[in-house]
């Protein structure tokens, strides 16, 4: 990461998908960026990730927090394409849309 990156009033953060079975050289990579420029990791995949990162010590003593989050509900989901949908200017038909 270049200097001028590091610089800025604002923290640089990578965010990583499917990262629950990353390679070892992956992990290297991500730990040797976390020590060095002090970034901000914010590392996200399937269920299992926490329990899978907790077997390796030197990378599990970083994670601040783990948060799992819950599928929305019928009625959540409805709320917010509903409002999504209006501020496009279309009408939100409750039957033409699942979640399955």
């Amino acid at each position: 990461m270049d200097q001028q990156a590091l610089d800025r009033d604002y923290p640089v953060v990578f965010i990583v998908d499917e990262s629950e079975r990353p390679s070892a050289t992956a992990l290297g990579l991500l730990r040797y960026r976390y020590d060095r420029d002090n970034i901000a990791l914010i590392l996200m995949g399937m269920h299992r990730i926490e329990k899978w990162f907790s077997r390796y010590a030197q990378l599990y003593s970083r994670v601040g927090f783990a948060h799992e989050y819950r599928p929305l509900a019928q009625e959540e989901l409805h709320f917010v394409l509903e409002r999504r949908w209006h501020k496009l200017g279309r009408t939100l038909d409750p039957e033409g849309f699942t979640d399955a």
